[in-house]
């Protein structure tokens, strides 16, 4: 249970990089956003974040 939880925080933002980040000092949010090649549960894939505070649709 505990490889679960791992692999989670290395995938999720901590709440203090979401705290920087939304007050406007996280220099380095370009690990928390964009796409990136992570393994989760033994399976390679990519994960994917983007910004969107207003977002009206996605296409």
């Amino acid at each position: 249970m505990s490889t679960i939880i791992d692999q989670l925080q290395e995938i999720y933002p901590s709440d203090f990089d979401l705290y920087l980040f939304h007050e406007g000092t996280l220099y380095e949010s370009y690990k928390m956003l964009g796409a990136h090649i992570v393994t989760s549960l033994g399976k390679e894939g990519v994960r994917f974040a983007v910004w969107a505070p207003m977002p009206s649709k996605f296409q």
